[in-house]
């Protein structure tokens, strides 16, 4: 859940600063380094179409305990015409083991509470950058802490970026969060809010919710926002929608869907789709849990 919130759909991560870093994240560089940080948050959702329309006619895959999780990406941007290709693997293992039992299988982890570290890395096939990642959440009772570090090579420069969050749980399934981030090759510092909730509904149906917004130590104390949201028909299979902006003049809407699939209780695959003004972002991971 750091730095973004899951799920949103962000090629460029800095796309909505202020203009002199727009004009950066428009020339690749910064925007690939944006996809990185969104690597495991933006490819929420199933490993193809077919097997997505295959899937409503399916039941929910049965319930199967789980302590690491290991992912593969590919994401393709293609930005008003220049293209490239993004790989990325990543890898999670929880301290204790994940009960799924009466779950969404997506959101197990997070209803349990479950504390977990991981890393993720990922390549350009055409950018001359390199990012590397690593990231723990950590549950104590009603309370929750959470920590990102990302270490990127963009051409001859290097960037350190780091964020942490701090949260309460008032009830099962809802997070709220507060948090910093500090973007060293963008030489700016972020607050922001969050919230997460998830609630379960009825015939093994629930409902994903979350919300953040960040204010940014730019000239203009940029606003940025995310809104997200996804639907489980049952505890193998979701469609989600997500949304973002800023109050940055020239600031452009990104409007993202996708889809996720548990073809079993430990092997999934999602895909998702996002725009940006002139920027198409399409991305899907498959995953395999231990």
């Amino acid at each position: 859940m750091v730095p973004r919130p899951i799920g949103a759909p962000l090629w460029c991560g800095y796309s909505q600063k202020a203009d002199a870093l727009s004009q950066k994240c428009n020339e690749g560089a910064l925007g690939i380094l944006g996809l990185f940080r969104g690597l495991k948050t933006m490819m929420k959702q199933a490993y193809m179409a077919a097997a997505v329309a295959a899937a409503l006619a399916t039941f929910g895959a049965q319930a199967q305990d789980y302590q690491m999780e290991g992912g593969l990406t590919y994401a393709h941007v293609d930005a008003d015409g220049s293209t490239d290709s993004i790989y990325g693997a990543d890898f999670t293992f929880h301290l204790k083991q994940v009960s799924t039992n009466g779950r969404p299988l997506a959101e197990a982890a997070f209803l349990g509470r479950s504390s977990n570290l991981g890393i993720s890395y990922a390549t350009a096939d055409k950018a001359d950058v390199d990012a590397l990642n690593g990231s723990g959440e950590f549950f104590f009772g009603d309370f929750y802490g959470a920590a990102d570090v990302t270490q990127a090579s963009i051409g001859s420069e290097d960037s350190t970026d780091f964020a942490v969050r701090a949260g309460f749980l008032p009830m099962d399934g809802l997070l709220l969060t507060v948090g910093y981030e500090d973007l060293d090759l963008a030489d700016l510092t972020a607050i922001s809010l969050g919230a997460k909730y998830v609630v379960l509904l009825n015939d093994g149906m629930a409902l994903n919710l979350e919300a953040d917004i960040k204010q940014y130590d730019d000239q203009d104390d940029t606003i940025e926002y995310t809104l997200l949201a996804d639907f489980y028909l049952n505890s193998a299979l979701s469609f989600g929608v997500r949304f973002n902006d800023s109050d940055a003049d020239g600031s452009e809407s990104t409007v993202g869907v996708g889809a996720k699939y548990f073809f079993t209780p430990v092997i999934s695959g999602e895909i998702e789709y996002a725009n940006q003004d002139k920027t198409d972002t399409i991305g899907a991971r498959v995953a395999m849990r231990f």
